[in-house]
């Protein structure tokens, strides 16, 4: 786990001081164990033996109002201050050109949230603007035991890859699946082609052309479309605009 900033001043908060102890516990543990986009992956289990106290989702999500919210595939949950506190910016401010800023921007990714399109084109490319060259970091230098467990992709099992064929990472699956708006799952995707090794068809062919496997799939998975928008994802320039679309308040 990365160090990370933590809000001293927050013992000195009514709402914060007011909490029953065991639910101040659980609130450090998930400023703690969310990744680099503040999000949690929910195991209250887990949480529960952490903490050495028992405390409810109900209760939880109650007293965290608006600093907390359940995103909407209900499994994960999003403390939407992470960002600006941790990293001194919005999260439409970050920018692939630290390092910092793409682990984040990859973990937003991963959880759904929205990023400008500045950069997913700039996360799909592998390039920083003004450096003219890819960022190698986003392609090589890790175990390829360690690509999915990141859930980044990077890890490439060359068993069944065609000739002169490389596989894509997580990052330009996301960016080629919204780009064509199908309501294609790029995690799911990928997670199968690693799984069997790249091959394509029933008699199981070393794939040449992701993006043709991913035009295949979208047949293959048509029903996962958004009724009444089919082909046009939405778009959120802003969390904001994302949590108000989804009814969801803040906190002030």
């Amino acid at each position: 786990m990365p160090n990370r900033f933590t809000a001293t001043e927050k013992w000195e908060r009514p709402w914060f001081r007011d909490l029953p102890t065991e639910y101040k516990m659980l609130w450090i543990y998930l400023c703690d164990n969310c990744d680099q986009a503040g999000v949690w992956y929910i195991d209250m289990k887990l949480a529960c033996f952490q903490i050495g106290s028992d405390v409810s989702i109900e209760m939880a999500l109650e007293l965290f109002t608006g600093r907390v919210v359940v995103l909407p595939c209900g499994k994960r949950w999003h403390i939407p201050d992470f960002i600006p506190f941790q990293y001194g910016v919005g999260a439409e401010v970050l920018t692939v050109k630290s390092t910092f800023h793409r682990g984040a921007l990859n973990a937003m990714i991963r959880a759904g949230l929205p990023i400008t399109k500045e950069q997913s084109d700039c996360l799909a490319e592998g390039s920083v603007k003004g450096f003219g060259k890819p960022l190698q970091s986003l392609k090589k230098g890790l175990p390829k035991a360690l690509g999915l467990g990141l859930g980044l992709g990077l890890g490439k099992d060359k068993g069944g890859v065609g000739g002169g064929f490389t596989p894509p990472t997580i990052v330009e699956v996301t960016a080629y699946c919204q780009e064509r708006g199908k309501g294609i799952d790029p995690e799911a995707w990928l997670a199968h082609y690693q799984a069997n090794g790249w091959r394509v068809g029933r008699a199981g062919h070393p794939m040449r052309n992701w993006k043709a496997a991913v035009v295949t799939w979208e047949k293959n998975s048509s029903k996962t479309v958004t009724p009444g928008q089919p082909g046009k994802p939405t778009e959120y320039k802003t969390n904001a605009e994302f949590y108000a679309a989804h009814g969801i308040k803040l906190a002030e």
